[in-house]
């Protein structure tokens, strides 16, 4: 009786949304405890820290461990615009008043690149698109002096072609964009290399 009214007080409590539905992890098969606690791969899970969606209990894993979401899953890094298995270890630059030396387990990944209004590439290698990412998991970029939260963005390492990986980041549109530029951004990233091609095959 208890653990189904534990149940059914967590069940409500998850209905606020205590944290963005993009940094939650499902943990429905978690371990169950009476005092309505879950614990999954190792992270423990209070009530406060639970969300239902879709029948699927997810946990707030960022309001415990600091967290980044990579843009491919863990094993695959980003080829073009398209996730591939490699053997390349991810290991993302951390900063905080300088380059910072941490372990890979400083964060907690979550493998994810959703974004409601789509996403735009910054390029490295251009001055304006000049990233860092925080040892607390908020991404700064200078040009636009402003921090983007975990859910606001995604890095990973990307190769184009048969250059080198680099890392690099994928940003989240906001809501008060025009929805007609975020269409263009976030279909230039995609389509570019279908582009090249058909160049290529009209110039020979």
């Amino acid at each position: 009786m208890n653990r189904v009214l534990l149940l059914l007080i967590s069940i409500f409590a998850s209905s606020v949304s205590p944290c963005p539905l993009p940094l939650t992890v499902d943990i429905s098969n978690g371990e169950h405890f009476d005092n309505g606690t879950i614990v999954s791969g190792g992270i423990s899970y209070g009530p406060n820290f639970q969300m239902l969606v879709d029948g699927k209990v997810r946990g707030c894993v960022c309001d415990i461990r600091r967290c980044v979401r990579k843009c491919c899953p863990v094993g695959r890094l980003m080829f073009g615009t398209r996730c591939q298995e490699s053997d390349i270890s991810f290991a993302p630059l951390v900063y905080g008043d300088h380059l910072l030396n941490v372990t890979n387990d400083h964060f907690y990944y979550i493998e994810s690149n959703e974004c409601p209004m789509g996403l735009y590439k910054l390029e490295p290698n251009e001055p304006e698109d000049e990233f860092f990412i925080q040892e607390d998991g908020r991404l700064y970029v200078p040009s636009q002096k402003a921090f983007f939260n975990p859910e606001d963005y995604c890095t990973d390492f990307f190769i184009d072609g048969e250059g080198p990986h680099y890392l690099s980041v994928l940003v989240c549109f906001k809501e008060d964009v025009d929805p007609d530029t975020t269409t263009y951004a976030y279909g230039m990233i995609i389509s570019m290399p279908f582009l090249l091609l058909t160049f290529l095959v009209y110039a020979v």
